[in-house]
C-alpha cells in the first residue's frame, strides 16, 4: 500500500482555515447575542440617553416631595406666597397626603386665608378621620370666628390622639376667647406638657 502525497503542500500545513473561521463565527455569534440581550434589557435607558443626547428628552415632572421641600425653604426664607404655591402643587399631585395638607393649611392660616384652610382641614378629616392633624387645623381655623365649635373640634381630635399638643393649644385659645380663662390656661399648660 502506497500513500500518495501532494508535494505542492507542506505536510504540516493542513487545512486550518476552517477551524479559525468556525471560532471567529462562534465568537461573533456570542457577541451578537450578548449585545442583543443588553439592548433588550436596557432599551428604555438607551432610548432616554439617545433622546437626551439629541436634546429631545422629555422634561421630568418634579415629585411632590420636591415641591414640599421648596415650600419649606420658601417659608423659612419668609416667602409665604411662594411656599403656599409650592405646597398647593404638592397637594395637587398627592391630594390625600395628610402631611402636605396639614402644612398647606397651616401656611394658609399664616396668610389669613382661613376659608381655604378650613376647606383643607375638612378634606384632611375626610381623608383620614383618625389623624388628629385635620382636627387641629380645623380647630385653629375656627378659634376666632366660632370658638365653641373650635372647642368641639379639638375635643374630637383629642379623642383620636390625646397627646397631640396643637389640639390643646387651640382649645385653650378658644376658651380664652370665650372668657373662660381658667379652662384656657389649663389647656395651654396641658399643650405645653
Amino acid at each position: 500500500m502506497q500513500i500518495k502525497r501532494d508535494s505542492s503542500r507542506s505536510f504540516f500545513s493542513g487545512n486550518r482555515t476552517t477551524g479559525v473561521s468556525r471560532q471567529f463565527l462562534l465568537l461573533f455569534t456570542l457577541l451578537l447575542i450578548a449585545f442583543s440581550l443588553f439592548y433588550v434589557s436596557n432599551v428604555d435607558h438607551i432610548r432616554a440617553e439617545v433622546l437626551k443626547t439629541l436634546s429631545l428628552a422629555p422634561q421630568s415632572t418634579p415629585l411632590p416631595s420636591e415641591f414640599a421641600y421648596v415650600a419649606m425653604e420658601s417659608f423659612y426664607a419668609g416667602e409665604l406666597d411662594e411656599a403656599i404655591a409650592s405646597f398647593q402643587e404638592a397637594v395637587r399631585q398627592r391630594p390625600d397626603n395628610i402631611d402636605y395638607l396639614y402644612e398647606l393649611g397651616s401656611m394658609l392660616m399664616e396668610a389669613d386665608r382661613y376659608t381655604e384652610a378650613l376647606a383643607i382641614a375638612d378634606h384632611a378629616i375626610e381623608t383620614n378621620p383618625d389623624d388628629p392633624r385635620g382636627y387641629a387645623l380645623k380647630s385653629r381655623g375656627l378659634i376666632w370666628s366660632d370658638p365653641p365649635q373650635a372647642i368641639q373640634v379639638a375635643i374630637q381630635g383629642i379623642d383620636r390622639d390625646p397627646n397631640f399638643a396643637p389640639l390643646y393649644a387651640s382649645q385653650g385659645v378658644a376658651y380664652t376667647n370665650l372668657g373662660r380663662w381658667q379652662e384656657g390656661l389649663r389647656m395651654v399648660i396641658r399643650a405645653r406638657e
